[in-house]
């Protein structure tokens, strides 16, 4: 009984504060300022395959419609580590991190907003010849991961600063 009250007591404050999501459609004439702003934002391609999976990741999240108010230009630096070592000192585990280095600037090249992006996963590695393409999926699976998280990451810093100010 008590954990309903708490519940709908927490609902209320929430919006009593101005809780906003950032996604959130507003019913307003032209819409949430910041939802508008993201998908008319152009992703510049991403050099290699690994940026072009970042990219895709981006371009699903912005779901750019009409003219491009924006450009978002996305350099990417890629490295493995070893993780855990077995007793012969192979590896058994690595570490994928990627660091993105993003710039969002206007149609005039003025640049709006810069920044840092990383993240990393990690990966269990077989060794056996016969399970190469373990190791090769394993791998796979995790540079989707990081690309994912980054993308997420940078949309939210772009929406943030859309929202915060009108760019």
């Amino acid at each position: 009984m008590w954990s309903r009250r708490a519940f709908v007591l927490s609902a209320f404050g929430l919006t009593a504060c101005g809780f906003q999501p950032l996604n959130s459609y507003r019913a307003s004439a032209d819409g949430d300022r910041a939802t508008a702003a993201l998908s008319a934002v152009s992703v510049n391609p991403i050099r290699d395959r690994n940026g072009q999976i970042l990219r895709n990741a981006l371009l699903d999240r912005l779901d750019p419609r009409g003219a491009a108010q924006y450009r978002l230009i996305v350099e990417v630096e890629e490295s493995i580590g070893e993780g855990l070592l077995s007793r012969d000192s192979s590896a058994t585990r690595r570490t994928l991190m990627v660091v993105a280095r993003f710039n969002l600037t206007d149609m005039n090249g003025r640049t709006v907003l810069a920044g840092v992006e990383r993240a990393d996963s990690r990966y269990d590695v077989v060794r056996q010849v016969e399970n190469a393409f373990a190791d090769v999926a394993g791998e796979q699976a995790a540079r989707r991961r990081v690309s994912d998280e980054v993308a997420d990451r940078i949309v939210r810093r772009l929406g943030f600063a859309f929202a915060r100010e009108s760019l």
